[in-house]
């Protein structure tokens, strides 16, 4: 369930939205004072409800604040009247992991230790919300010491999933990030201060095709992605800009196992060493199939083929 708000002089409109799969009654409570001081229902098998309450006296609303309605994610029941965010509850640290809690914001944290040749020795802390049934906003953040660089290396990654009324089962979209050394420092070994490093941002799209209460024996399954890699150094400046748009198909049904899958794939590169430039542009579309029968318990491969589409280079230096 979901709530908003909308006030008129002496009278509280509470708009109500159920995304959940729950058809029955539903109570809003109005609290104030840590009490409640007046309960609405919503109809029956109504997706959307707007209740109203006397009086703009309440400190905030809370959807069944008993909890006795099966619902498994409650971070989205309440709305509290003062404040910029009106949905945001009270931030919650929690050791390792958990569940989530009914009226807090739960973050789990535990620390973390790492290590690689030009980082050496690196600590830090890793803070997450990832728990089951999964939150449709996601995060882990991982920021780190380095040791060898006396910098911040780590990693991030932020993504939203819901699962849309139509034609999609699910959807996605998110970002990651990391930073950690490098060989490209001034040193002949490039261990040996001073070290570079490199960063990478890569957002992300992705879509898992059909209807989500269809069963069917094959899946659908449409990614985008985009990379942006930096890498510097003493001497050294290195770019590079990519993605790649993958769509695949996979079919299986009693002795029937195919795999088909589309991919086009865009590079741009800029390699800077000193004065010197050099630029890469490349595409890249490739088609592969993959077809497999199970006759009497034994597999057998009968058709494993990939083909490319054709490759086009683009080539300047500087």
């Amino acid at each position: 369930m979901q709530l908003k708000s909308k006030n008129r002089r002496r009278q509280n409109y509470r708009n109500c939205k159920n995304v959940g799969h729950i058809n029955g009654p539903i109570s809003v409570d109005a609290i104030s004072n840590g009490k409640v001081r007046s309960t609405q229902w919503t109809e029956p098998g109504n997706k959307k409800s707007t209740l109203t309450f006397e009086g703009n006296d309440f400190d905030h609303f809370i959807i069944d604040s008993d909890g006795r309605i099966p619902e498994v994610n409650r971070n989205n029941n309440s709305w509290k009247e003062k404040g910029m965010c009106h949905k945001f509850e009270p931030l919650h640290f929690e050791f390792l992991a958990g569940d989530n809690s009914p009226r807090k914001t739960d973050v789990w944290y535990s620390p973390m230790l790492g290590s690689n040749v030009y980082d050496k020795f690196m600590v830090g802390v890793v803070f997450h919300n990832q728990t089951i049934p999964k939150n449709k906003f996601e995060y882990t953040l991982a920021p780190l010491f380095s040791v060898g660089r006396l910098n911040l290396s780590g990693m991030a990654n932020l993504n939203y999933s819901w699962v849309p009324a139509k034609n999609f089962r699910t959807i996605s979209i998110g970002v990651t990030g990391k930073t950690f050394g490098n060989g490209l420092g001034a040193s002949i070994d490039s261990i040996s201060p001073p070290r570079g490093y490199y960063y990478v941002v890569q957002p992300y799209a992705d879509f898992k095709i059909g209807k989500p209460a269809a069963a069917k024996f094959y899946k659908q399954h449409l990614r985008l992605q985009a990379n942006y890699i930096q890498e510097i150094g003493t001497l050294y400046d290195n770019m590079s800009v990519n993605g790649f748009l993958l769509y695949e198909f996979k079919y299986k049904k009693r002795v029937h196992d195919f795999h088909g899958s589309i991919r086009a794939d865009y590079y741009s590169i800029s390699e800077k060493i000193g004065a010197t430039i050099d630029e890469y542009n490349l595409l890249n579309a490739g088609v592969e199939l993959k077809y497999k029968i199970e006759y009497w318990k034994q597999k057998m491969n009968l058709q494993n083929c990939a083909f490319s589409l054709g490759r086009i280079y683009f080539i300047t230096e500087h």
